[in-house]
């Protein structure tokens, strides 16, 4: 009899949790003049992630802008991503959170909350946005010259874009 009490109980939780995350993009304030800004088309031109050590050291840099020009087209709530050289697309649900001093960007994919970004920099020309990620892994090459993945104890990833 218990077992049959835990189903309804799991489904009714389950169903709960989602309309949670469903509601807390609509629920949340926004900060309009920083999405406004946003709005139209963008490149996203340069990538950096600085890797950290535990004592706080940069262990490792990666720096990708030779090749990148991913496209980032804000319409509305909506974010389109595309990438001209893959021709891969994606489509995101994006909110600017009236939270604090600090702006933000999070993204949604079908409803269910995403990344979250600083926006370092913002104006009618360049928008730069930033993240960190706790026991972030890169790739190295070791003493024998086997490609091997180091965990650091964060990484910051930085995306710098330029309006189009």
């Amino acid at each position: 009899m218990k077992k049959l009490l835990i189903i309804p109980t799991l489904l009714f939780l389950l169903t709960s949790c989602d309309k949670d995350n469903e509601n807390e993009m609509t629920t949340l304030n926004q900060k309009a003049e920083i999405k406004m800004q946003m709005q139209g088309e963008w490149s996203n031109n340069y990538k950096s992630v600085h890797f950290y050590n535990m004592a706080g050291e940069i262990a490792h840099k990666d720096i990708d802008s030779l090749y990148l020009d991913v496209r980032h087209t804000f319409a509305g709530d909506n974010m389109h991503i595309s990438h001209p050289t893959s021709g891969g697309k994606e489509s995101f649900t994006y909110v600017v959170p009236d939270s604090s001093t600090t702006n933000y960007v999070v993204l949604f994919k079908n409803n269910m909350r995403g990344d979250t970004y600083e926006i370092t920099t913002m104006n009618d020309t360049a928008m730069v946005w930033q993240t960190t990620v706790d026991w972030a892994g890169y790739r190295d090459v070791n003493a024998n010259g086997d490609s091997i993945t180091v965990t650091s104890r964060k990484g910051v990833y930085t995306y710098r874009f330029k309006r189009l």
